[in-house]
């Protein structure tokens, strides 16, 4: 930055400062009596830029305002390469402030307004800040110091603050790493007490399952059974009758069989013994003593009762024939009719038998394995008497039918010499009992259903909360990884910090090496600077370095001179990289007058970037003023100045 022109009005000292033809190249000397405003113009030029000086930081800088005055007004011209730039800034004693940047030409749209924004767009444009100018290009009036090696500035003038930036946004991600395995892990250690109070055990809904599936299957099977003694017993109930007709009807057809057979069989034989032995002595007799009582006339008709006979023993015969065959008929019908019951024996004693294994395993796998729960079934609750839920009831008792008395009735169905009372009791006992077992295990399904619906519930908690743990070691081990590669990172950048400090001091040293002999007349060349710019100078005279406080004060403040102008260029070369103006507020305090002109007349010469130098004393050898590209000459009396 190169400075052009300056106005200022009321601003300390001054009412009216007004610099129209400041020269971009050379010395721009300010000399006068102290309180004459000197250091006046270089607050006036801190204040135009930053908003505020050395002396006043921002919460005081309504102290710039002159004495008796309100507001305060300062505008500056300035050059940053080509490029020319206008700055206006005002303050009141209300600590209104404000401030507009613009280009040199084009004030009526202005590149940033506000305090804050200028400063930042000025900030972008010059490459440093308000410290790092105090630091380096700007000498206040004071005691010149070894600079602090950890401010920011002269880390900026190394190059550190980038790096160091770095490093502090690391650690900050590094610590919100941290924080994010901390956070992770309480709430691993919350689902850790959340799956322990859970208790899965992994193989408790199979087993829940197989016994839901054993009891569905004991359920239809029950079911069936219950079906099969229904119909069976409807079949025996119906066909009860039918076997008692069939059985009337048989004995008829028997008889009368038996009767038409003895009847064909008399009149058969009859007729064959008149036709084949009529003179047989039993045929005679026969014919004496029952037929000619029976028919008087028989003699005379013989003939035609055996015809009649002979007819009557076929039809006789015939008719005996047909019953005996609906006697065969009737008593297949009746054999059907039985084996009815034989099936109903049958069935009885099958469904008797299989409800009574049933029976003997129900609860079978009502047990949960070592280390599951399972809750309580409703049988397992009304034995413990407790209440049964809301719109639950308990089915009471049924006494299960004697194993002998099922298979002694059977054995009467089947032989059908059972009482129909007693079998149809026995039935219905029966019929009863199976219900009573299907009613139980029924509810037991739906006991199981709601316990696998639990615990299937329970599970899929169980599954979302090791998927969250997953996700949550697996957010540690990134969280870990990350930590790891910025510590690396950190490790790397602080390696680099180091190499940067060392070339900086290499640098600086190197560049003080320069200006020193200047300064001191060549009776220091070199310096040694460590990593916390601490000096020693190397005097010729003892041939050994020295520290700063053997030798005198006006050495010293020459040596600090050398190093701030090392520093300043050392900006110049980070940041900068352009022509810059200094402002050196009486740096030739303790110099005696050879030394003074020795600088005033190397300085100019020193940097190519530093190309505007304002050095304020309080007067300058005579014969060195035709030499300074601008001489402005403060005067107590005056507070204003033009140039």
């Amino acid at each position: 930055m190169i400075l052009n022109s300056l106005r200022a009005e009321n601003v300390l000292k001054y009412a009216r400062l007004t610099l129209t033809r400041i020269p971009g190249r050379g010395i721009v000397a300010i000399s006068g009596h102290n309180e004459s405003g000197k250091s006046s113009i270089g607050e006036t030029i801190c204040f135009a830029l930053f908003g505020r000086t050395f002396s006043l930081d921002a919460a005081h800088v309504a102290k710039i305002i002159r004495w008796g005055e309100t507001r305060c007004s300062v505008a500056v011209d300035f050059r940053i390469g080509d490029e020319g730039y206008h700055l206006v800034r005002t303050l009141d004693n209300d600590g209104n402030h404000s401030a507009r940047l613009s280009l040199a030409g084009e004030e009526g749209t202005p590149l940033a307004r506000g305090v804050d924004g200028v400063c930042k767009a000025l900030q972008e444009l010059l490459g440093y800040d308000f410290s790092e100018f105090i630091e380096s290009f700007y000498l206040a009036q004071r005691e010149i110091t070894t600079p602090h090696p950890h401010s920011e500035a002269v880390k900026i003038m190394a190059g550190l603050a980038p790096v160091e930036r770095v490093i502090r946004e690391l650690e900050s991600e590094i610590g919100g790493e941290r924080k994010g395995i901390e956070v992770a892990q309480l709430k691993i250690g919350g689902i850790d007490a959340d799956l322990a109070e859970l208790a899965i055990d992994p193989v408790v809904l199979g087993h829940l399952e197989e016994q839901r599936r054993a009891d569905a299957e004991a359920e239809n099977t029950l079911v069936e059974l219950t079906e099969s003694l229904e119909d069976a017993k409807s079949r025996y109930a119906a066909n009860r009758p039918l076997i008692r007709a069939a059985k009337r009807a048989k004995s008829k057809a028997g008889s009368l069989a038996f009767l038409l057979f003895l009847v064909a069989a008399v009149l058969g034989g009859l007729w064959a013994l008149l036709t084949q032995l009529p003179e047989h002595a039993v045929t005679k007799q026969i014919v004496d003593q029952l037929l000619v009582r029976a028919l008087p006339d028989f003699a005379q008709r013989q003939g035609e009762y055996l015809q009649w006979a002979l007819w009557g023993a076929a039809g006789a015969g015939a008719l005996f024939l047909l019953s005996w065959i609906r006697g065969l008929v009737l008593g297949g019908r009746l054999s059907g009719l039985r084996e009815t019951c034989g099936r109903l024996a049958d069935a009885l004693t099958n469904v008797h038998l299989t409800a009574s294994q049933l029976d003997a395993t129900a609860g079978g796998t009502a047990t949960a394995p070592a280390g599951g729960r399972v809750e309580p079934t409703l049988d397992a609750r009304a034995s413990a008497g407790d209440e049964p839920p809301m719109g639950e009831v308990f089915l009471p008792e049924v006494e299960r039918p004697d194993d002998d008395e099922v298979r002694r009735v059977a054995r009467l169905i089947a032989a059908d010499e059972a009482a129909e009372v007693e079998a149809e009791g026995l039935m219905a006992r029966e019929l009863a009992w199976v219900t009573h077992l299907s009613g139980e295990r029924t509810r037991s399904l739906a006991e199981l259903d709601r316990v696998i619906e639990s615990e299937r519930g329970r599970r899929a908690q169980g599954a979302r909360l090791d998927g969250m743990r997953a996700d949550l070691l697996a957010a540690v081990d990134t969280h870990g990884k990350r930590i790891g590669v910025r510590e690396k990172a950190i490790e790397l950048l602080r390696g680099a910090a180091q190499h940067i400090s060392h070339r900086f001091n290499r640098d600086v040293r190197n560049l003080v090496g320069k200006t020193l002999p200047l300064f001191t007349d060549g009776r220091y060349e070199h310096l040694q600077i460590d990593s916390a710019l601490n000096v020693r100078v190397f005097s010729a005279d003892k041939r050994d370095f020295m520290d700063l406080d053997e030798i005198s004060s006006g050495t010293q403040r020459q040596i600090m001179l050398a190093l701030r102008l090392a520093l300043s260029q050392q900006l110049l070369d980070r940041t900068v990289k352009g022509r810059q103006f200094v402002f050196l507020d009486e740096p030739f305090a303790f110099f005696d007058e050879a030394r003074t002109r020795r600088a005033l007349a190397e300085l100019p010469g020193l940097s190519d970037d530093v190309q505007q130098i304002f050095i304020v004393a309080q007067s300058f050898p005579p014969e060195l003023a035709g030499g300074f590209a601008l001489h402005l000459e403060c005067t107590r009396e005056r507070d204003t100045m033009e140039a």
